[in-house]
């Protein structure tokens, strides 16, 4: 058993959508459901029947059979979702929309590495295992100015897209690069629909952890026109989503073969043996507030003849989130440091057949603390120290792709193509994090296959018996007399922040030509196709490392900065039990959890709620 992996459970919000859509689909239902009646009435009067000489719905079955009819025209191995499937579907971005796809799979966490914070949409792409995909906007080059190598498919609204093709094997005429697959996305053109559409969306969706209804809409235009300079076809796209959501996790961290416990049932590796026990635990609630804005246009023209086609297309896909998450967690490299954790005084830890932690009370020693060293010590002798962490996080992402394709068949044979692209990507990311540290014990009971049952509370309230130990004829005050609960801004204090900033742009032009010639059907040999591509990428990445910095420790300088005392004459949590003052600008606020997970586990905190950091820092 790997000693860096924690059971741990999540919980996002369910989103309930309704709407209403109309567009060519409704009407030709319409149709259908108005054309019934008539039909049964001719069964009674024939001489007044109407003739109805055909009847056409558009609904899934010909999605698929569109889908269906791309995969077996196309001469690679690949996969296609047509616009039809996108609207049928309640996927709220392309990367919702691409789990759909046979051999591809989303990542449901913020980040790969980052198994921490969960994510209410899909955020990465995965392609038969693999996470090497490029992507590519109407067949051309993408990226998205964040050090990665693509777009972010989750910032591009499904509403925009005509289809997506995936492709796993690619062909000699595509763009390298794509190691496991290449998505490309098609946005919609006017000459995909044979005559005039006008469409309209409006959809809500409900957050039931987050509690909030928050809107999306849509409007489509597209229309042909016939001139004497040849067909022409315009269109125009907007759409606007927003979505709040929370999403709650509780985790049982960094369980460690131990071998000071005295058994033996489980083996360590090495040839040493012992039992599997967890250094603590953590839990977490995130509120996300997200936006995402598209607009796309396409004009096509085609000559009389057939023989020319030009098209020019735009779009921009702007994407902002803001991110605040409230997380209470075991420091487990402090924990480890000092001694590592043990069964509190007075109790056993009970463990399975294989040697795994089942349940009990853990605990830990603090370690030197400075502030014993003078009349009115405070830290704790036991405990383990657990952060109260307040992470806001704002990040804007803004891609504009421009095109132009312009195609020649002058016979039956040969075949030119014209095409040229500019991309400007934007990435802006802010995020701050603030951590309050406070000592306490944990009590764990895992339940198999159910949410584990976790409880914090101060060293000594009803775990330890001996609730204060001397020191050098003083006893620390922390959790005693008035201030024997963890709301009290005298048990906790200010321990680090931690910032990281992305500032980056690029942008990208790209030209190519292509040749084909087309043989004859006498011949196995079908087509020769040859062709340049030139491209330039100018890109400026400025990415700052997660910096983590301690504010102040029980080790050092006379011990921490309690949230009871005042900071430049300014209240750290004024008005609050163990303070003086009721300044408003106090910089501390309680978080009591309400809802945690809907109810289906006993709250982390019991009936203390815990102090972070108050405002919003990004």
């Amino acid at each position: 058993m790997d000693s860096g992996k924690r059971p741990s459970a999540q919980r996002g919000q369910n989103s309930f959508m309704s709407g209403l859509k109309c567009g060519a689909s409704a009407v030709a239902l319409g149709a259908a459901i108005f054309a019934v009646p008539a039909y049964a009435q001719a069964q009674v009067k024939t001489d007044d029947a109407a003739v109805v000489d055909e009847v056409v719905v558009t609904s899934i079955r010909q999605s698929l059979k569109s889908s269906q009819a791309l995969k077996q025209s196309s001469d690679i191995i690949g996969d296609s979702i047509t616009a039809e499937d996108i609207g049928a579907l309640p996927d709220r971005s392309v990367t919702e929309a691409l789990q759909r796809v046979p051999g591809v799979s989303i990542n449901r966490f913020a980040a790969g590495v980052d198994p921490d914070h969960f994510s209410s949409e899909g955020s990465g792409v995965v392609v038969r295992g693999l996470n090497f995909v490029r992507s590519e906007l109407n067949g051309r080059d993408s990226f998205t100015a964040n050090n990665g190598r693509g777009l972010s498919f989750a910032d591009v609204p499904s509403e925009l897209m005509g289809g997506v093709d995936v492709f796993k094997s690619p062909s000699a005429d595509m763009i390298e690069g794509g190691i496991s697959g290449t998505v490309n996305l098609r946005t919609r053109l006017p000459f995909d629909s044979s005559k005039r559409l006008l469409s309209m969306s409006a959809e809500g969706s409900y957050g039931d952890m987050a509690k909030t209804w928050t809107p999306t809409y849509s409007f489509l235009y597209s229309d042909r026109f016939d001139t004497s300079a040849g067909e022409f076809g315009l269109l125009l796209s907007y759409v606007n989503s927003k979505l709040e959501t929370r999403s709650d996790a509780i985790q049982v961290s960094n369980f460690g073969c131990r071998t000071n416990l005295g058994s033996t049932v489980a083996d360590c590796g090495n040839g040493t043996r012992g039992v599997w026990f967890p250094r603590g635990a953590a839990f977490r609630s995130t509120d996300t507030e997200r936006e995402r804005e598209g607009r796309a246009a396409a004009v096509q023209w085609k000559s009389n003849d057939g023989t020319m086609q030009a098209a020019f297309q735009y779009l921009r896909s702007e994407s902002s989130s803001d991110t605040t998450e409230h997380a209470m967690e075991i420091a487990t490299d402090n924990v480890t440091s000092n001694g590592d954790s043990r069964p509190v005084a007075g109790t056993t830890f009970t463990f399975d057949n294989n040697g795994v932690f089942t349940n009990g009370a853990i605990t830990g020693t603090t370690g030197w603390r400075s502030d014993q060293q003078g009349a009115d010590p405070r830290s704790p002798i036991d405990g383990l120290q657990s952060n109260n962490i307040r992470r806001d996080e704002s990040i804007t992402n803004i891609t504009s792709d421009y095109g132009f394709n312009f195609k020649w068949t002058p016979n039956d044979q040969w075949g030119f193509q014209f095409d040229a692209q500019h991309v400007d990507s934007k990435v802006d990311v802010l995020s701050m994090g603030i951590w309050a540290s406070t000592f306490q014990n944990a009590a764990i009971t895992l339940n198999g296959n159910d949410l584990p049952t976790v409880l914090f509370s101060l060293p000594g309230n009803g775990l330890t018996p001996t609730p204060c130990v001397t020191f050098d004829g003083n006893c620390p005050s922390y959790g005693q007399g008035v201030n024997n609960n963890l709301s009290s801004p005298y048990n906790s204090f200010w321990r680090s922040a931690m910032d990281h900033i992305e500032q980056s742009e690029g942008t990208e032009d790209a030209v190519k030509f292509d040749v084909e010639y087309k043989f004859g059907d006498d011949t196995w040999f079908d087509s020769v196709k040859a062709g340049v591509r030139w491209a330039e990428r100018d890109q400026t990445t400025r990415f700052s490392t997660y910096n983590w910095g301690v504010l102040s420790e029980i080790w050092g300088e006379g011990g921490p900065v309690w949230m009871s005392d005042r900071i430049d004459g300014v209240p750290n949590a004024g008005g609050l039990p163990g303070t003086t003052g009721t300044d408003s600008t106090a910089i501390a606020m309680l978080n009591g959890f309400p809802n945690f997970m809907r109810g289906q586990t006993p709250l982390p905190t019991g009936t203390d709620s815990r102090l972070f950091y108050g405002d919003n820092t990004a």
